[in-house]
């Protein structure tokens, strides 16, 4: 069973991850499965080690978080439909919104976005537009704030916050040459570079915070540029 603690904990994450696979499978038509193994290579880096039912509770957890937060407005009325009793939490959800909770989730997991961020995004956006309730799973994942979501990502990207995941699968003492690891370093290598002073994002994710090999940074940027971290760092080069 794969440790989730680095996710800070969700609702559902006490059970079995087959437990959670097992409700997936009996709630979504077969067919819509298919979209799955194509998604895990696009879906955000802290999720792609997590079961497809992990994910779907992961992302009503998030959305939930999310949707109480806001203070003051109007909310669906069917919402609880999701059902957000323990006891009853396996078994008697309402299948036509695990549905749109699915979809919606693998509508984020295209763009690779982590599940909070999009949420709180369109929540943000409909507030922005008038709307007078706040959109249910089945709205969120409309073409117009799938582009801002992404546009709003970007912007977090290059803020100067250096945006990583806690995931021990992308510790360097976890490495196992798999490609996902590899696509991850190279992700955190261009996030780093693409900042007009590098050295400092470039220490932090090889040396100081490592989840980049300096080895495979080589295959990548210049050496200087490694030099240039290793002394903002303060380690030893020979």
């Amino acid at each position: 069973m794969k440790n989730t603690e680095y996710l800070d904990g969700f609702y559902g994450s006490e059970f079995q991850p087959q437990i959670l696979d097992a409700f997936l499978a009996r709630n979504i038509n077969p067919r819509d499965w298919q979209v799955i193994p194509e998604l895990y290579n696009h879906k955000w880096f802290g999720y792609r080690f997590l079961t497809p039912g992990q994910c779907l509770y992961l992302f009503a957890d998030r959305f939930r978080q999310e949707y109480s937060s806001v203070r003051g407005r109007p909310k669906l009325k069917n919402f609880k439909q999701f059902g957000y009793q323990r006891q009853n939490m396996i078994t008697q959800l309402n299948k036509l919104v695990v549905a749109q909770m699915f979809n919606a989730m693998c509508y984020c997991d295209t763009v690779g976005i982590p599940y909070d961020f999009y949420c709180k995004t369109v929540f943000e956006r409909t507030e922005r537009l008038g709307w007078s309730h706040l959109p249910g799973p089945n709205q969120i994942y409309h073409t117009s704030f799938l582009w801002h979501v992404k546009e709003a990502w970007e912007e977090r990207l290059t803020s100067g916050l250096l945006v990583r995941t806690k995931d021990p699968y992308y510790f360097l003492n976890n490495y196992h040459g798999h490609a996902w690891q590899d696509e991850y370093m190279k992700w955190l290598i261009d996030q780093a570079m693409s900042r007009p002073n590098p050295k400092y994002a470039l220490a932090k994710i090889m040396f100081e915070e490592p989840q980049v090999k300096p080895s495979f940074a080589a295959q990548h940027i210049s050496l200087e540029h490694i030099k240039e971290a290793r002394r903002v760092a303060n380690i030893p080069t020979g």
